[in-house]
């Protein structure tokens, strides 16, 4: 229980500090003389840390309260965190410089999930990302405690994911996404950890990936992104050149795992496209690289290879993988990884409505979560939604409108291909 601010108020209130025995039974004297209450001065001194002892009762730390004028600690503590709010705030509003400990620290306290950082940062970020120039935000996105632990990801994710509107607004053309991108810090942190598929097929991340692609001649992030642009559109073939693209650098175990994810989907999708039938040692490629990955990440293998495999008629495969899928068996995950399984638990839902399983179908739907999900998914995610339930028989999809904004996965959901071919 924390009493260092009781501490300095009953100093300031009794007029002097306590550094001696004398001054404990002083302050027993002022404590009885106003409440009408007894605490002995041997129990003022251990408070003090005057002599050896233990946690403060709460009958006696209510005492001590109503002496200062509360009727409880409980209503004393109260106060200290209103001024303490109050004051974080006000200093913060007309702060106009930081030093880069002071960004450390509240970055760090954020992560560490105190919610008045969290809600400060998210203030500066919001101002920052707003207006200021892009030389602006690296001190705050160079923080090393943005990478404090394995769970920072979810945090970050959460800025990104409530800061993503302000993203689409500065990036809004070919132009904007140059400059934009021409900060190597600023593509790690808010266009690799920012997937927006909502403005894939046109605005901000159509313009970002197009600057980026042209800038590092290709990798295996922005192939993926311009053929799920593809895929989203129904222009398959011209997909063909990206996947090739990413099937010609191959499995790597000690890649990030979405990206492994993308490897895989890439190999299904351009079989697909060329009509060719998908070899047995792909399927054992993909189940082994679970088994290399470490178990709270799988959901990332699933993440982008598995709705891509449904929605094309690989549903056999999903349904099959995904059994060495441990992502729903961990835990502990973070909240960002909690609702990235959504996205795999959409695919078993079209493997399970292809494969006729109807009880696993609706045991998925009951464990999504659809209000919870990212701005920047949210459309994909309805969308594969769609396609699950007209897979399954249902006349009205709940999503048909965001399914619709896909016109590539909308004629997918209609002719669900069994086996691939």
């Amino acid at each position: 229980m924390p009493t260092t601010s009781l501490k300095r108020a009953l100093i300031r209130h009794f007029g002097r500090p306590i550094l001696t025995k004398s001054d404990a039974q002083d302050l027993e004297t002022a404590i009885f003389e106003s409440t009408g209450e007894m605490v002995s001065y041997n129990t003022i001194r251990r408070f003090f840390g005057l002599a050896q002892g233990g946690e403060p009762r709460t009958s006696v730390l209510n005492i001590y309260s109503r002496y200062l004028g509360f009727p409880s600690y409980m209503d004393f503590h109260r106060s200290i965190e209103r001024h303490t709010f109050y004051n974080l705030w006000t200093q913060t509003l007309t702060k106009t410089e930081w030093t880069q400990e002071e960004r450390e620290k509240l970055v760090l306290a954020a992560i560490q999930e105190d919610r008045t950082s969290q809600s400060v940062l998210l203030y500066i970020l919001h101002e920052t990302l707003a207006e200021a120039p892009y030389e602006e935000w690296l001190p705050w996105l160079q923080c090393d405690a943005w990478n404090f632990n394995e769970d920072s990801n979810g945090v970050k994710m959460f800025f990104t994911n409530t800061l993503g509107h302000l993203l689409r607004l500065r990036v809004q053309s070919k132009h904007e996404a140059e400059a934009f991108i021409a900060f190597p810090k600023i593509v790690e942190w808010a266009v690799h950890f920012f997937t927006d598929y909502s403005t894939l097929l046109n605005g901000y991340f159509m313009h970002v990936m197009y600057a980026l692609h042209q800038k590092t001649g290709g990798d295996i992030y922005t192939y993926g992104m311009m053929s799920m642009r593809c895929l989203f559109l129904g222009d398959y073939p011209s997909a063909l050149p990206h996947l090739d693209a990413i099937i010609s650098l191959g499995y790597d175990h000690t890649r990030y795992p979405i990206l492994n994810s993308r490897f895989f989907a890439s190999v299904y999708m351009a079989h697909w496209i060329r009509q060719e039938a998908i070899s047995p040692q792909i399927q054992l490629d993909f189940a082994e690289a679970f088994n290399v990955a470490p178990p709270h990440m799988h959901h990332l293998l699933g993440m982008e290879a598995f709705p891509v495999m449904a929605l094309l008629g690989y549903g056999k495969d999903v349904v099959q993988i995904s059994l060495q899928f441990k992502a729903f068996d961990a835990e502990r995950i973070h909240w960002s990884a909690a609702l990235d399984l959504d996205t795999t638990r959409l695919a078993l839902m079209i493997a399970y409505a292809d494969t006729g399983d109807f009880e696993r179908f609706h045991e998925m739907e009951t464990l999504i979560q659809p209000e919870n999900w990212y701005i920047s998914y949210r459309d994909y995610q309805e969308a594969l939604y769609a396609c699950a339930e007209i897979r399954l028989g249902r006349s009205k999809p709940k999503f048909q409108t965001s399914l619709h904004r896909f016109p590539g996965l909308a004629t997918l959901a209609s002719i669900p291909r069994k086996d691939g071919v």
